[in-house]
């Protein structure tokens, strides 16, 4: 267990989570971002932005980073001088959930073959062809259906993967702070230590409007960024701007991201960070 005292505040804020819904949504990527950035530095890097993106909104989403205008911006964001870069070292994180493939891995474990002589879910996910989408599709509205959604909901091992790669090999109570997020915030403090806690490093977690906190609105912009990405490369249409932003992203991507598809997967997974 840690030692009294040892604790770090994390922001976070996720991109394309539709809770339950794992095909057939509006996405095919959930980005889960979280950063280690003080308020003062948060702050002054949204001051930044939104004079440099001549943005007048009260509150600058991902979208607006997005815009290819805007690419020295989101350029200058993700690089080594930027707020997610500690020392040479990533002071975010990204889980990235490739949503069909969680659905295969609920799938077989329903059916009860997920045993260690049973095939590997992304031997399943690869071979499965689109004739299966059907019967995925089925499963996932059966279950949505019955109100266990929550069975599929990928932000609570999403929460489990801030907890693990915070918690530096559990020396550290990891407090969130996180968006506005419906399915967290009713899953209530019991209930999310279930699912992502078991051995009790998970501090204080409090939701916010990320309008009231820089350092969730930074936390949007990586995960907005992330998820976009993440989509392009697992849809095989990397231009160069979107191979530009990979190299941007990947130092920042967990190595415990739920990802089946292992040609995607060879461009966005996180390789050994060399200090910039």
């Amino acid at each position: 267990m840690p030692g009294h005292g040892t604790r770090v505040e994390i922001a976070c804020d996720e991109s394309g989570s539709e809770g339950g819904k794992l095909v057939g949504g509006t996405t095919d990527v959930l980005a889960h971002a979280s950063v280690a950035v003080d308020h003062e530095v948060a702050t002054a890097w949204l001051d930044e932005v939104r004079l440099r993106a001549r943005s007048p909104a009260s509150e600058v989403k991902a979208s607006v980073v997005l815009r290819l205008q805007n690419r020295a911006v989101l350029r200058d964001l993700l690089g080594p001088a930027g707020p997610f870069w500690a020392d040479g070292t990533p002071a975010a994180h990204v889980h990235l959930v490739e949503k069909r493939y969680l659905l295969v891995v609920r799938f077989l474990a329903l059916l009860g073959l997920d045993g260690p002589d049973d095939p590997a879910p992304e031997d399943v996910h690869r071979v499965l062809d689109g004739d299966w989408d059907g019967v995925l599709t089925a499963f996932n509205d059966l279950l949505r259906a019955r109100e266990r959604a929550s069975l599929l909901d990928p932000m609570g091992p999403a929460l489990a993967a801030v907890v693990g790669h915070w918690s530096r090999d559990c020396s550290v109570v990891v407090d969130v702070v996180h968006d506005e997020h419906r399915t967290l915030r009713e899953a209530g403090a019991v209930r999310l230590r279930a699912l992502c806690d078991p051995v009790g490093l998970l501090g204080e977690v409090r939701f916010v409007d990320s309008r009231d906190d820089a350092r969730v609105n930074l936390a949007d912009f990586l995960a907005g960024t992330a998820r976009r990405v993440a989509s392009e490369v697992l849809a095989n249409r990397v231009d160069d701007g979107v191979a530009e932003l990979v190299e941007l992203v990947r130092p920042f991507v967990g190595a415990a991201s739920t990802w089946g598809d292992r040609v995607s997967w060879a461009v966005l997974a996180p390789r050994a960070v060399v200090s910039p």
